[in-house]
């Protein structure tokens, strides 16, 4: 991995934004299937769909089988080393705790910003709900598509 301009490791950014997605989504993802269980922490299927979304930028119905067996050996991989003894008390650690919020922030702020454009169109078009927050001298709401300007997220 590298690190860009001091910062924190390039990679490791987006992997803290799959993990703490795929963590915030297993708290929430009742009636979904298992696919695996470790040390008693079940990963269940809304938890893979989230996961190989943000992995592969395509759904699930989209990865062939054996991309979805290597998915599913990612997160169980994942969930081995998030469910030691010890990553309790990594949870403790101030700083993993304050990541844990802002990424758990970042992931409602998406959701409610997606909501709120899709409801301010109110035309019967469906939104992709894939969005995505940026700060810098303030805050902006970026979209995906070219259709979706600045003005809608105002």
């Amino acid at each position: 991995m590298y690190s860009k301009n001091g910062s924190a490791p390039v990679g490791t950014r987006s992997l803290v934004i799959a993990i703490t997605g795929v963590v915030a989504l297993a708290a929430s993802s009742a009636g979904a299937e298992p696919v695996a269980t470790i040390n008693g922490t079940s990963i269940d299927s809304a938890v893979l769909e989230v996961y190989a979304e943000s992995r592969t930028q395509r759904p699930i119905g989209d990865i062939g089988e054996q991309d979805r067996q290597t998915l599913i050996s990612e997160l169980v991989d994942l969930y081995i080393l998030s469910t030691q003894p010890d990553s309790a008390d990594l949870k403790k650690d101030p700083r993993i705790a304050a990541q844990i919020e802002l990424q758990e922030r970042v992931i409602v702020a998406q959701a409610f910003a997606a909501r709120y454009i899709a409801e301010k169109r109110g035309n019967g078009r469906r939104d992709s709900g894939r969005i995505r927050c940026t700060s810098g001298r303030g805050t902006t709401i970026a979209v995906q598509s070219a259709a979706h300007s600045r003005a809608d997220a105002k």
